[in-house]
């Protein structure tokens, strides 16, 4: 049966053949967020001897200093062979520009074979100990099979957009088993111009990609988890944290445009460099080695085993900002040189480190009038996030959905607020649209 034949019959697409598309989208996006971090797991075991089971945050400060210096410098060169000899472009950076970039420029068409190869580049990139997320290389993966599955149907290019924006909801809310996030992001970053009546299919191929990637995830444990950190309950000590809650809005809008700013000036360098450009990442990994040798914590693979550990333990305010510097730097050196992997995962940890040392601060001077520096440090992960990004929605969303307490609400809603309108008034365009801007396409499209 020629079924691409059967859908073109029914020309326009009924809802009820979207629907199951997106279905089909959710399960895709679902099976390539298990994939890519399964090829993660098999690549740290190559690399590090790092099993499943290990514990990310005690292993790595085992690592020998040889090792942290020639393995990212090896994943950096083989990152830069594949692209170079490869003619693949496209997946180098953090990928969600490209997504844009196919939706608004692109009929929302990608290129299938984007998929495996970004996976694979992206889990050298995180494997090898590069300083990137995995939140862009899956929204990039979930767009590009949702975009050929559309292209397969030869469906007009609005429903080819719809599946695109279908594929990178799934990713979301598979990674973060927060499905309403998905959808938030996809609409609020991605795709602000999409019609608000296909909202709706956005939230079935995210819930459909949540639940089948974290069942598979949490089946030996016999449900489903709730969230990828384990978070003390949220309180507020004292009507005087909301004040501090702004304050730390303030300092996580100077963070997001610092982060913005170094991301892109580092690129510009690299841009600069009178060298092969198939050596450019080789050497982006080699001064992340560096970094390294003193703060292996800024290795891609353990920044949620770091974030979880300042979420559920006390640690030394001086300790996180030394942290925090250290990935800044990190960060822009992996993807300046050329490296892949995305963007969120790192303002995350900027975020939590953050709003650690903030939290950390005001125990020592106020025991009696805040809370822990938990509290603090989730809501600077929303918070910096949603200054680099410009997406206070999608911050406040997803924090809620992996606290699950309606308590943060406020407080997480004031930060990313405060820290949005800043970072948007100093800095215009966000971590996504400054890669479209360079790129001489007009950001007015995006807004």
């Amino acid at each position: 049966m020629d079924i691409p034949r059967l859908f073109r019959r029914f020309e326009p697409v009924s809802w009820s053949q979207l629907f199951f598309l997106a279905v089909v989208t959710g399960v895709g996006g679902g099976i390539g967020a298990l994939l890519f971090r399964g090829a993660i797991q098999i690549l740290m075991i190559g690399f590090y001897q790092i099993y499943p089971n290990d514990s990310i945050s005690e292993v790595i400060t085992t690592i020998p200093g040889w090792l942290l210096l020639s393995i990212p410098t090896l994943g950096g060169l083989l990152i830069g062979g594949i692209v170079y000899f490869g003619k693949f472009p496209e997946v180098q950076g953090h990928g969600v520009p490209e997504v844009m970039e196919a939706f608004v420029k692109k009929n929302g068409k990608m290129r299938l074979m984007v998929a495996p190869t970004k996976a694979l580049l992206s889990a050298l990139t995180i494997a090898s100990g590069g300083s990137t997320g995995r939140e862009g290389p899956i929204v990039q993966i979930g767009a590009a099979l949702g975009s050929s599955l559309g292209q397969a149907f030869r469906l007009r290019p609005e429903y080819v957009k719809v599946l695109l924006a279908a594929g990178a909801s799934a990713g979301i809310g598979a990674t973060f088993n927060a499905p309403f996030a998905g959808v938030i992001f996809a609409w609020e970053v991605l795709f602000p111009k999409i019609k608000k009546r296909y909202l709706g299919i956005l939230f079935v191929s995210s819930m459909v990609g949540t639940v089948f990637a974290n069942s598979i995830i949490s089946f030996p444990r016999g449900g489903i988890r709730s969230s990828i950190f384990r978070i003390p309950p949220f309180e507020i000590v004292s009507f005087w944290e909301f004040g501090l809650y702004i304050l730390l809005g303030v300092l996580a809008a100077v963070v997001g445009a610092v982060y913005i700013h170094l991301l892109y000036a580092t690129e510009d360098i690299f841009m600069d460099l009178p060298i092969p450009e198939v050596i450019k990442p080789g050497l982006g990994g080699l001064l992340v080695g560096c970094i390294a040798l003193g703060f292996p914590q800024v290795l891609g693979f353990s920044f949620y085993a770091t974030i979880g550990q300042v979420l559920n333990e006390s640690v030394f305010p001086l300790l996180l900002i030394t942290l925090l510097v250290a990935n800044l730097l990190a960060t822009s050196l992996t993807l300046g040189s050329g490296g892949s992997g995305g963007v969120f995962a790192p303002a995350l940890y900027l975020g939590a480190m953050l709003g650690g040392a903030f939290g950390g601060v005001l125990q020592m001077l106020f025991p009696n009038l805040v809370a822990g520096s938990s509290a603090y440090a989730v809501v600077g992960i929303g918070a910096v996030f949603a200054a680099a990004a410009h997406a206070p929605w999608t911050a406040t969303i997803i924090i809620m959905e992996l606290t699950q307490s309606w308590d943060i609400a406020i407080p997480i809603g004031l930060a990313c607020l405060v820290s949005y309108l800043i970072t948007k008034k100093s800095h215009t365009r966000s971590v996504y649209t400054e890669k479209l801007y360079r790129r001489h396409i007009r950001t007015k499209d995006f807004h």
